[in-house]
């Protein structure tokens, strides 16, 4: 099977995932969503769809690539609905705290 993935050198791929993984890594490390640590995980894989695999290799490959791409959707909604809920927290306290100091200047 010939490389028509991609049409970049070997090199210039492994150098584009290294930095997709360095700043996948970080923002999880800024921000503690999961889906950047799953997306750096596709990424990754991507360096095994290289000449020289068999079809059912680069399709278990591709397969869980797509996998991977769809927990990370999932991840992220489910990330975005926890977020949501704890800014709703945060914002009901918030307005708590300034009904009882509105209460307590009267």
């Amino acid at each position: 099977m010939s490389n028509n993935v991609f049409p970049l050198p070997f090199e210039i791929h492994l150098a584009f995932v290294i930095i997709a993984i360095a700043v996948f890594s970080v923002r999880f490390m800024m921000k503690k969503r999961s889906y950047q640590i799953i997306m750096s995980a596709a990424v990754a894989l991507t360096l095994f769809l290289h000449d020289g695999i068999s079809k059912t290799m680069y399709n278990c490959v591709g397969v869980s690539i797509f996998i991977l791409i769809i927990g990370a959707f999932v991840s992220c909604i489910i990330d975005r609905k926890k977020l949501k809920a704890m800014n709703a927290n945060e914002n009901g306290e918030n307005n708590e705290d300034t009904q009882v100091t509105d209460k307590a200047e009267e």
